[in-house]
């Protein structure tokens, strides 16, 4: 017949809903508890809490334990509940010493019994300490494993300090061993709850929650037997209050039965920290003995006639810490060097990109260049070629030449203010021949001439400044810069709408538009505003480039703002330009101030 729990299927429930074996192993734990405490004399009760209480009961616990490794669905889980069942299957070889042996104070089972314990502790502070929750990336094992032997160590340290150098010195036993299993106990159940805090995982959360109570309680036990040892408290067979040194066990029936065999949020999980792993793992578990052992002697706590083998414990102790350090230290300092080096291989590439990025970026632009100077000087070639078939032809039939002669002229005029605009729009480096003047009489002046021939459907408005702006600049620039911002609002209002014209000075701090430096500082900002439809997003950024325009095919070179571009440059001013849609376009220009003449 099949074993049943190969057909056993795993089912989500409430946590109050226990499995078949959880509820036997409940039963059964209740009626060792009737025998226990209802049918037993008091030397049988004695009996039974020396001899045979441990083993049944923690042998059913570890039976529980297997069968949640069998139960588990990922190896993370499998790997936590191995460890946790070697210590508790440790736990239980101590019961069964006792089986047969009434020499319960002998040297030899009280130093076996200890190494046990031992083991015990060592395992649950490795499978807490593991932190198998994280994620298992590279360099998990290495900063997960200093945490682990931290905690192992520290253990160790525990239990040869307090426990066997004493034993060995003595010879005659002692009478602390359950003040030093309470603090142990009370150590793994403060990291369990620690590990509550700082995991993402649900699931892992109820696991590590679950076994952070459960080794409360086994504290509440130690404290109860330690107080029994020292007789602090009369040790009464048939009272209730034993009752105490088994609470813990159905409470870790029902939590192992209910303990997740999979996580279902494994997209949480946390990746552990270098520093953290080797300054909490060594460091803090590796200083705890010496710290222990000269607080100790130092006032007084511990009897003197054990301090020459314990000096010998923390001497050795202190090297193999050094050994320890020195390793992590060359690893450490190691994997920093090669990171170091990853990282200055990784800026050269990316430095050698961005050199290729740049130059792919000044191809395209000279492509595209090229395709505009070739469009236009075509249109200027034809147009040359045009009007001079037109003279030659007018010549050779003896008509008048004047209006051909007016053509041509018009269209070499056109060719020499596209190279002109070419060689302002290449000048941004050269110095600027700048004197010092009134921007706001050069405005007004500039102004003047613009209006008359805008339109009648244009409303050019413009509020003169009453106090001068004196700034550096060419006399010039500033009509090329006015006159283009205003032919392009005419442009983007087709002929129809309303022009504001400004000129004002105050704190300037934004981005010039075409460069994308930092403008800061006080300027003169000459701004000319439309109510157009505003330029598409797409576009905006761009629009200071050569060859960038928003008007129709054969209407504009784009070269226009480009020019404003360099000429502002030069005398290291910047330019600015907002829009929005459907209402209107800024354009801004941002000439530095001259305080005095």
């Amino acid at each position: 017949m099949a074993d049943p729990l190969l057909q056993e299927t795993v089912r989500a429930s409430p946590f109050f809903e226990l499995d078949r074996y959880a509820r036997l192993s409940l039963a059964f734990y209740l009626l060792l508890m009737i025998v226990r405490f209802g049918v037993l004399d008091p030397a049988s009760q004695t009996f039974f809490d020396t001899y045979l209480a441990e083993p049944f009961l923690l042998g059913t616990l570890v039976i529980m334990l297997s069968r949640q490794i069998y139960r588990s669905k990922e190896a993370s889980f499998r790997f936590f509940y191995a460890i946790v069942l070697t210590g508790f299957a440790a736990w239980l070889s101590v019961s069964l010493l006792h089986i047969g042996d009434t020499d319960l104070q002998s040297t030899n089972i009280q130093l076996l019994r200890d190494l046990l314990f031992m083991l015990f502790s060592a395992a649950i502070v490795v499978a807490i300490e593991l932190r198998l929750d994280t994620f298992h990336t590279e360099y998990w094992f290495r900063r997960r494993s200093l945490h682990a032997l931290g905690g192992f160590l520290l253990v160790y340290a525990a239990f040869s300090y307090f426990a066997i150098v004493p034993l060995y010195s003595d010879s005659v036993g002692y009478n602390t061993p359950y003040a030093l299993y309470a603090a142990v106990d009370l150590f793994l159940a403060m990291r369990f709850f620690t590990a509550v805090a700082q995991v993402k995982d649900n699931t892992w959360r109820l696991t590590y929650a679950l076994f952070g109570i459960i080794f409360l309680l086994i504290v509440v036990a130690d404290v109860l037997a330690f107080a029994y040892r020292n007789a602090l408290l009369d040790y009464e067979p048939n009272s209730l209050a034993n009752l105490v040194w088994y609470l813990w066990y159905p409470l870790a029936y029902a939590a192992v039965s209910r303990l997740p065999v999979q996580s279902a949020q494994s997209s949480q999980q946390t990746d552990s920290q270098v520093l953290d792993s080797a300054t909490g793992g060594l460091l803090v578990f590796g200083l705890a003995l010496p710290l222990i052992h000269v607080t100790g002697y130092g006032m007084s706590f511990f009897d003197n006639h054990l301090r020459d083998a314990r000096d010998i414990l923390v001497g050795v102790w202190i090297v193999l810490i050094t050994m320890l350090f020195s390793g992590v230290y060359y690893f450490v300092t190691r994997h920093i060097s090669k990171l170091d080096r990853e990282r200055e291989l990784a800026e050269d590439k990316a430095s050698k990109l961005e050199n290729l990025l740049e130059r792919e970026v000044r191809l395209r632009l000279l492509g595209r260049l090229s395709a505009g100077l070739a469009h236009d000087f075509g249109n200027s070639l034809f147009a040359i070629s045009t009007h001079a078939k037109a003279v030659e032809d007018r010549h050779n039939n003896g008509t008048p030449l004047e209006k051909s002669l007016a053509g041509l002229k018009q269209a070499i005029r056109y060719a020499q203010e596209l190279v002109t605009k070419l060689s302002l729009a290449g000048a941004a480096d050269t110095t600027a021949s700048a004197i010092v003047f009134d921007i706001c009489s050069e405005v007004e002046q500039a102004i003047q001439v613009l209006a008359p021939t805008l339109g009648a459907d244009i409303k050019l408005h413009y509020l003169p400044r009453p106090e001068p702006i004196l700034v550096r600049a060419e006399r010039s620039m500033v009509q090329q810069v006015l006159t283009n911002y205003v032919y392009n609002a005419v442009d983007a209002i087709e002929g129809r709408g309303h022009i504001d014209i400004s000129i004002n000075t105050y704190p300037v701090r934004s981005h010039c538009s075409s460069c994308g430096d930092e403008v800061s500082g006080e300027y003169a900002v000459l701004t000319v505003k439309d109510d157009g439809p505003g330029i598409d997003a797409a576009v905006i950024d761009n629009i200071f480039e050569p060859l960038i325009t928003t008007k129709p095919l054969g209407k504009g070179s784009g070269l226009g703002l480009a020019m404003i571009h360099a000429i502002m440059h030069r005398i290291n001013g910047h330019v600015g330009i907002r829009s929005t849609p459907q209402q209107g376009t800024s354009f801004s220009a941002y000439f530095p101030i001259q305080r005095r003449l």
